[in-house]
This record gives structure tokens, sequence and C-alpha cells, in this order.
């Protein structure tokens, strides 16, 4: 949804609050259009050409993503660290998902759930203890025995002086990779105090409305269900960016083993070689691939470093996918947004499935369970 056509979508919450400064503590259970006003939305025009562009401005919402301080902190446990988790985990929720947005319940339990993934996934053996990071989280929860939003500012910038002296993504630091470290010494954040689930869900809710604030998700009312969060058009590749996502494990996975190319052993043991990984894989390819999907290699970096351009065309041709034949890094982005939307996804109560027809830089047409015409896809 581009950030136009939301002054014209029946919002359902909490962003009629964002422009009247209410209480966002209590819940509004029906929309009232004529009382969602702002200085801009007497003029149309004016909003549009005026606070519209303001909204989508690449600075502000820089700034935003990376605020350690977002509106009305004290709904969140009073801590910038949980608000920052909860911020990831929905933008990485949602933009995995084919039209960046998924119904609300689901995205409250999907939030969870990455969560327990990232407490039980990691422990003390994971990371050397020569590994700087891990040193930086430890130094991080040192003071007061907690992460507070002068330790996560001084975790950021060792982020960008870090990054800035690689010459490849693989070995930038990420925000994931922070919290991976600090789950390792048992200090990733539960979602709430208490293990209860609908406190659980109450607390990554609030993450949502404070996204909501500033205007960097969207909820409506959908034809299918009555709360459908999103991630407005215009903040899509921001978010990725800010994200350093391109595709989900899983899809990466099955891209890795779709491709004809990595089935050969010596490609997959030249790719490790010049990523460094460095894990136990048995001699078998299907451990290979999962090494490189696991030490976090880009799938952009590693079809730029391990496919040639013809390859990567007969890839572009079978799939049909639309994109130019002599420009590289067009392929490369078609062939990873072919491979994060086009798999079987179940919609609605019966469970249909949908199959992807083609991708084009990110937007996808899908084909009907019953074999209608594609579309933009389902909602």
């Amino acid at each position: 949804m581009q950030l136009q056509a939301l002054v014209d979508a029946e919002w359902n919450s909490y962003e009629k609050k964002r422009f009247l400064k209410d209480e966002t503590k209590s819940k509004t259970e029906k929309f009232d259009p004529e009382s969602f006003k702002h200085d801009g939305f007497s003029d149309r025009e004016k909003y549009l050409d005026t606070y519209v562009h303001a909204l989508a401005d690449e600075e502000r919402l820089a700034a935003e993503l990376n605020d350690f301080t977002p509106p009305r902190i004290s709904a969140l446990n009073d801590s910038p660290y949980q608000a920052l988790v909860l911020r990831y985990g929905i933008l990485r929720q949602l933009i995995q998902q084919p039209d960046y947005s998924m119904p609300k319940d689901e995205l409250l339990e999907d939030v969870q759930t990455w969560q327990h993934h990232i407490l039980e996934e990691y422990g003390s053996d994971d990371f050397p203890e020569s590994d700087d990071l891990l040193h930086l989280a430890k130094a991080a929860v040192d003071y007061k025995n907690d992460v507070d939003d002068s330790e996560l500012h001084m975790v950021y910038s060792y982020f960008e002086l870090h990054n800035r002296s690689q010459s490849s993504k693989h070995e930038y630091y990420t925000w994931l990779d922070f919290f991976k470290r600090l789950s390792a010494i048992d200090r990733f954040p539960k979602v709430r105090r208490s293990d209860s689930p609908e406190h659980a869900h109450d607390t990554i809710e609030k993450g949502i409305w404070s996204l909501q604030e500033q205007a960097i998700v969207y909820e409506v009312n959908g034809d299918s269900t009555n709360e459908l969060v999103g991630i407005p058009e215009n903040y899509i590749d921001y978010i990725r960016d800010w994200l350093y996502y391109e595709i989900s494990e899983d899809n990466y996975h099955r891209m890795l083993e779709a491709l004809d190319p990595f089935d050969r052993q010596s490609l997959l043991v030249d790719v490790r070689d010049n990523f460094g990984i460095e894990s136990k894989t048995q001699g078998r390819n299907d451990k290979r691939r999962e090494s490189i999907v696991k030490d976090g290699v880009f799938p952009s970096e590693l079809l730029k470093y391990a496919l040639t351009k013809d390859e990567l065309k007969g890839i572009v041709d079978r799939y049909g996918l639309e994109a130019h034949r002599q420009k590289t890094n067009e392929m490369i982005s078609a062939i990873i947004d072919y491979f994060e939307q086009s798999q079987k996804i179940n919609f609605g109560q019966r469970g249909e499935h949908w199959r992807l027809s083609k991708c084009v830089r990110g937007h996808c047409r899908w084909y009907g369970p019953t074999g209608s015409p594609p579309t933009a896809g389902p909602s």
C-alpha cells in the first residue's frame, strides 16, 4: 500500500491516535474517519504534496529506525533494548510476507515464535572467546546489568566503524548478530517479564503501535480480516536495508537446493573457502549448502561470486523472470525475489494454495488455487 492511499483507508486502531495525540493505552474499537484529522487532512492536496513526502523522507525514516527511545516507551517495560528487539522482530516478520503485510493475530504469534527461537538457538559454545562482538555484548550488559540506550548507541557506532572497513557484506555486523551473542550469554530479553502468552502478545502489540506512531507500519481493515498490519511500499527498501535482509533462511536453503550449479561439490567447496566457512560438513553437499545459509552469506554476494552471467541468464529463463539479461544485479535481484516469494503459502480457512507466476523487483503475480489468471497477490 502506498502512503498516498492510507488517507483513504479505514484505519482500525492506533494510527488515529498518532495524529490526535490522544491516550494511546486505550484501544479504539471503531474508527470514525471524520475524527481522523490533523493539519493536513482538511486539505487533501496539501496532505499529499507536503505531509506524505515528509513522512517518506529517507533521513526521517533512518532516524526513526535508529532511535532507541521510541514514543511512549513506558508502555514497553521502560526498556529501549526491548523496544529495539520488538521493532526488529515485527519488521522482519512483515518483510517476509508476499504483500509485506499479514493479519495482526498471526504477526503477534510469529514475532513471539521468532523471539523464542533466538532464546533457544544460541548458547555459550556457539561463539569463541575471541569473538569481538561477544565481548561487546558482555560490555553492553556490564553497566547496571542492563542494556540501555547509551549502550545501544555504543554498539551501533561500533557496527558503523566495523562495517565500513569490510569489503563484503558477509563480514558486516547487524542487530541480529548482536541478539545472537546476547542470547549466548542468556541476556536476550523475554517479550515480557511474565511468560503468559497473552501478556507477551500485548507487549508485541504495543511494539506495533510504537511503529505506527512513527508511520513506519500501518494497520487497516482488510477484505478478509479486521486487522491487517503492513509496511507502506515507500518504506520497503529502507526496511530491507535496515534489517540487512534479502531472503528468509528457509527460502535461501530451498533456492540452493533448486539451482543446479549448487549441486557441484567443487563450487560449494570454493564458496566456503572464499567466505571463510569452517564448520564440519562430513563431506556432504547438503551440509555444505546448509553451512552457507547458517553462516549468513548474503544471497546477492553468493550469486555474484559463484555464478557466471550465462548461468544467471539460464536461471532467469528457466523461471520466466523479468530481468535485463545484460544486467547482473538485476538478474540476481529477480532470482532472490522469486525464491523469497514463490513458496506455497496457505490463505483462508480452506487452505487454498497460490502459485507464483512472475516477480519483478519484489512485486509478484500469483495464480489462484483453481488456475485463475495471475493477480497482484493473495490478500
